[in-house]
């Protein structure tokens, strides 16, 4: 076994230093989307109930102005890359506790039309909710709440998946 792991990495061992390149670019961004996590868990809104208002998470220039790489780039955030943080820090804990309320009881309904309907109208369903799950999933790394594809495509998504479960209750 040992032998095999051993003439297997001489043999695709030339390709590390192709995916290096790549390894750091990623690490810088990683690196980056902590550091902005971390900042704004340390230096949370004045008031934790209804935050500092929509928009205005930019104006907090000490939280989102980095210094990056050995030449000392500034490099300044325009949101917080995690539309959960964008969401509590601009909104505050009931901002916060409205859209995920509201992104809960739309996604249950998608997963009871999914779930209920069949042939055609459940390929439908599923594919909505795949694409509603793979915006929420890139949010988490990517986009602000105020977004385009938060705000607009995830909307009509979901209103697709309500249609299909108000449909199937009320036809026949």
């Amino acid at each position: 076994m040992y032998a095999r792991i051993k003439t297997s990495f001489f043999r695709w061992g030339w390709l590390v230093p192709c995916f290096l390149p790549l390894a750091q670019v990623l690490g810088r961004a990683v690196f980056t989307l902590c550091a902005i996590f971390f900042l704004t868990i340390a230096a949370p809104p004045d008031n934790l109930l209804i935050g500092v208002g929509m928009g205005n998470a930019r104006r907090n220039k000490a939280m989102m102005r980095m210094e990056i790489g050995r030449q000392k780039r500034v490099k300044e955030a325009k949101h917080l890359h995690n539309f959960l943080l964008d969401a509590w820090y601009e909104t505050g804990i009931i901002g916060l506790m409205s859209l995920l309320a509201w992104l809960g009881l739309m996604l249950r309904r998608g997963v009871r039309a999914w779930r209920s309907a069949d042939g055609l109208a459940q390929q439908h369903a599923g594919l909505f909710l795949a694409a509603s799950m793979a915006i929420l999933t890139s949010g988490l790394f990517s986009f602000s709440y105020r977004s385009k594809p938060f705000s607009i495509y995830l909307f009509i998504l979901l209103a697709a998946l309500a249609f299909l479960d108000q449909s199937r209750r009320t036809l026949p």
